[in-house]
C-alpha cells in the first residue's frame, strides 16, 4: 500500500524522463494519493498498475487533474475499490462523463464513492455482482433504467447506498424490485423539499427494501434555511413542507433498525400517538434523530409524557433527538407507583422543545432515564457551526425563543445529577 501526500514535484518530473519500466510499483495493490497544493496531479498515473485494486483519489481541484481518469480502466483492470473526491461543484459536473466511461469498462467493484455516475454506468454497474457499496454524493440520474427486464438481478449484492435526493433513491428503488440494503444514506441539500416527495421515498423504501436487512437509514439536511427560500412560501403553504407522522408510516415495518437519523429544515408534526407508536417498532433501536431546521414553525405537539415509550419499548437505545413542548410536566408516578426505567440512554437532545420550569421538567427524564448524561439542544449545534463557519448572519433563519429555551435546558441538565442521586434512594 502507498500512501501518497507528495510536497514537490521534480522527483516525479524526473521519473517521468526516466522511468524504471512500465510501473513503478507492477505489484502495487493499494494507493491513496492525495497531493498537497502545487503538485502535479497528473503524476498519480506513474503508479497505476495492473494489480492495483484499491484506489483513493482526493484533492482534485483544477480541470487538468481529471486527465487521470483517462486511461484508468486500461491500467488498472483489477479495481474492486475506487473512492474519488472532488472540491468544487462545478468540477464535479466536468469530472461525471470521464468517470462514468472509466467505471462503465470495469467489472471487479465491490466499492464505488464518486461524485456521481450518469445512465449508462450506472445501469453497468447494477448488474455486477459484487459491488456491495455505491456512494453517488452529487449527481445521480434523475431516471434509472434497470439492464434487465429481470428486477431481482439489478444490484444482487449491494448492502451500503448513498444518494444525493430522494428523488434519486425513489427512482432507483422503484426501478430494481427488490434489495437487501443494510445502510440507506441521503444527505438532502439546503432546499427546502416538499413532504410529498419524502412520502413517496419512504413508501418506495418500505415496498422494494427487505424489511429484515436494513439497519441505519439516514436522510439528513442543513438546520438553516435561506431566507430568500422560506420567504419564497406562502405562510399558509409551509405545511405543505412539514412531514406528517402518517408520513413516516412506512418505516414502521422495518424492526431491525439500530440507526435512524431523519431531518427536516420544517420540523416533524408528530403528536404522542405517533411516537408511541414508532417506539413499539423500535425494539433495536440505538440512536433515533428527527432533527428539526432552526425556521418558525409551530410548537410540537409531542409531549414529555412521550418519552416515556421509549423507557418502555426501546430498551437499546442510547441516542434520542426529537422537539418536545415541555411547558406540561407529567407526574414521575402513576397511581403512586414508580414507572419502569430505562437505563441505556445517554443522550437526549431536545432541538428547540419549549420549557418554562427546568427544574421541575428534569425530573421526568431523570426518573425513566436515570443514566442520563447530557441534555443538548438546537441552539447549541448551531453556535458550533457558527464558530466554524464565516456565515452571515442576515441569510439564515433562526427562530427567536431558541437562546432562551437553551439557557432553560442548560438549567435542567444541571439538575439531571441531583435528580440522579435522590431517586436511587427511593
Amino acid at each position: 500500500m502507498v500512501f501518497m501526500r507528495p510536497r514537490i514535484s521534480s522527483d516525479f518530473e524526473a521519473i517521468t524522463l526516466c522511468p524504471p519500466g512500465d510501473y513503478i510499483f507492477p505489484n502495487l495493490k493499494k494507493l491513496r494519493w492525495s497531493p498537497k497544493p502545487g503538485v502535479s496531479f497528473h503524476h498519480t498515473r506513474l503508479f497505476l498498475s495492473p494489480r492495483l485494486s484499491d484506489l483513493i483519489i482526493g484533492s482534485i481541484d483544477a480541470v487538468a487533474d481529471l486527465c487521470v481518469l483517462t486511461n484508468l480502466a486500461a491500467k488498472c483492470p483489477s479495481l474492486t475499490k475506487v473512492a474519488i473526491h472532488i472540491h468544487t461543484q462545478s468540477l464535479r459536473s466536468l469530472a461525471i462523463p470521464g468517470i462514468s466511461a472509466a467505471v462503465s469498462r470495469l467489472t471487479r467493484f465491490q466499492f464505488i464513492n464518486v461524485p456521481g455516475l450518469d445512465e449508462a454506468a450506472l445501469a453497468h454497474v447494477a448488474h455486477l455482482p459484487d459491488l456491495r457499496s455505491l456512494e453517488l454524493r452529487s449527481q445521480a440520474p434523475s431516471t434509472f433504467t434497470s439492464p434487465t427486464t429481470d428486477k431481482s438481478a439489478a444490484f444482487p449484492g449491494l448492502t451500503h447506498l448513498e444518494l444525493p435526493t430522494m428523488e434519486n433513491a425513489t427512482s432507483l428503488l422503484t426501478t430494481v424490485g427488490k434489495c437487501s440494503l443494510v445502510e440507506l444514506t441521503i444527505p438532502v441539500p439546503g432546499d427546502l423539499l416538499k413532504a410529498a416527495i419524502a412520502g413517496r421515498f419512504y413508501s418506495a423504501l418500505a415496498k422494494h427494501c427487505s424489511h429484515s436487512s436494513l439497519r441505519k437509514l439516514s436522510v439528513v439536511g442543513p438546520r438553516r434555511v435561506p431566507v430568500a427560500a422560506l420567504a419564497a412560501i406562502p405562510p399558509d403553504e409551509l405545511h405543505i413542507y412539514t412531514v406528517r407522522g402518517d408520513i413516516l408510516n412506512p418505516l414502521y415495518s422495518f424492526a431491525n433498525l439500530e440507526s435512524v437519523w431523519l431531518s427536516d429544515p420544517t420540523g416533524f408534526d408528530l403528536d404522542n400517538g405517533t411516537v408511541m407508536a414508532m417506539a413499539r417498532a423500535r425494539p433495536h433501536i440505538a440512536s433515533l434523530s428527527l432533527g428539526a431546521g432552526a425556521t418558525e414553525h409551530g410548537p410540537s405537539r409531542v409531549t414529555l409524557e412521550a418519552l416515556y415509550a421509549f423507557a418502555k419499548w426501546c430498551p437499546r437505545l442510547r441516542r434520542l433527538e426529537m422537539t418536545l413542548n415541555a411547558i406540561v410536566v407529567p407526574k414521575v408516578r402513576i397511581n403512586g407507583k414508580k414507572r419502569a426505567s430505562q437505563r441505556t440512554l445517554r443522550t437526549l437532545n431536545v432541538a428547540g422543545s419549549a420549557i418554562t420550569k427546568p427544574q421541575r421538567v428534569a425530573k421526568f427524564p431523570s426518573a425513566i432515564f436515570p443514566e442520563l448524561e447530557s441534555i443538548g439542544t438546537l441552539y447549541e449545534e448551531l453556535e458550533e457551526q457558527w464558530a466554524n463557519e464565516d456565515e452571515d448572519e442576515e441569510e439564515v433563519v433562526i427562530e427567536g425563543d431558541l437562546f432562551d429555551y437553551n439557557e432553560l435546558w442548560k438549567e435542567a441538565e444541571d439538575a439531571l445529577f441531583s435528580f440522579e442521586i435522590w431517586y436511587a434512594h427511593l
